[in-house]
């Protein structure tokens, strides 16, 4: 944990200790739902989205619809051409793979940092919760 927040929260009144207790257990996140949604839900970016991390949310469903885009404007371009292997088939094709390889490489990273994504979310949770129980965030 970071330095400051522990010197923040040695300022905390023990009414106030106990709200940020509770208010942390309400809102804490879990790595075990977070890997189910990696493994299950990885194309939607739910486990980003859970972990309060929109942009990387966002960036995972973009990754995820752009190959399948790809594949069906490829398909529909190989079908016009009555079946020929045309460079700009074989272009979307090779655009397709490597946006699936992109995927993959994130999906991999993921899985191996998952579970300190979910520490660093929960520490924002608790940053967050004292920034907005402590007495001097309150405008006078």
């Amino acid at each position: 944990m970071n330095p400051n927040v522990l010197a923040f929260k040695s300022k905390l009144t023990t009414e106030q200790l106990m709200i940020l207790q509770t208010e942390i257990a309400k809102h804490k996140k879990s790595t075990g739902t977070a890997y189910l949604l990696l493994i299950f839900l990885s194309w939607t970016g739910a486990h980003q989205f859970y972990l309060r991390n929109s942009w990387r949310g966002v960036f995972y469903v973009l990754a995820s619809l752009a190959p399948f885009t790809l594949f069906v404007s490829g398909i529909v371009v190989g079908f016009s051409k009555k079946h020929d292997l045309s460079t700009p088939g074989i272009l979307v094709l090779c655009a397709c793979l490597f946006l699936l390889l992109n995927g993959a490489i994130m999906w991999t990273y993921d899985l191996f940092t998952l579970s300190g994504q979910t520490e660093s979310a929960n520490d924002r949770i608790e940053f967050d919760t004292m920034l907005m129980i402590s007495p001097h965030s309150k405008s006078a």
